[in-house]
């Protein structure tokens, strides 16, 4: 399998008794796509173990794991480093993370911050600034797409600052808002 360790964080300050803590050093989203960290001072060398819970609390990501059942836990583990295994795939969905995404017009829509796979094709969840979501399949129909090719890994954006732009007005997903 190719793909790369990366490190996320740290084990930071825990929230509560039953084991979720906040990660050191990282501020931004998680992918979805994230089901297992290691936890150690190397990569490939440590406990590895299933994310049961990941939210954000006051813009900080809180992270729940199997391996630390309890707020002791946590203090034994504090310190320790987040790592995840990244393939080919992972690596291409965080890059649209956070990418904002403008309508046919140059008008904001809001940012991506989810990406999905359901089968047929992968699936970008844009947040608008009230909070309010829309799921667009990322498909050349709707999106105008830095270049051809399947799946994430060969479309993935040249740089994270440049918008993603929809080929159709924002009107077409009006009723499709939740």
């Amino acid at each position: 399998m190719k793909g790369n360790w990366k490190k996320i964080g740290i084990v930071g300050k825990a929230h509560g008794l039953r084991g979720a803590f906040f990660i050191g050093g990282r501020s931004d989203l998680l992918p979805n796509s994230y089901s297992e960290v290691l936890l150690g001072a190397e990569p490939g060398k440590g406990v590895t173990t299933k994310i049961t819970k990941y939210q954000i609390v006051n813009k900080r990501v809180l992270l729940s794991l199997a391996a630390v059942p309890d707020r002791t836990q946590v203090d034994f583990f504090a310190g320790q480093a987040l790592w995840v295994f990244e393939s080919a795939d992972t690596l291409a969905e965080a890059s649209w993370l956070g990418r904002e995404v403008l309508d046919c017009q140059g008008q904001h829509l809001g940012e991506i911050t989810e990406v999905f796979n359901y089968g047929s094709a992968d699936t970008v969840q844009i947040l608008a600034k009230d909070q309010r979501t829309l799921e667009i399949p990322l498909v050349d129909d709707y999106f105008v797409l830095p270049k051809k090719g399947a799946g994430l890994a060969s479309r993935a954006p040249a740089t994270a600052a440049a918008p993603l732009s929809l080929r159709v007005p924002s009107a077409t997903f009006a009723d499709l808002w939740e």
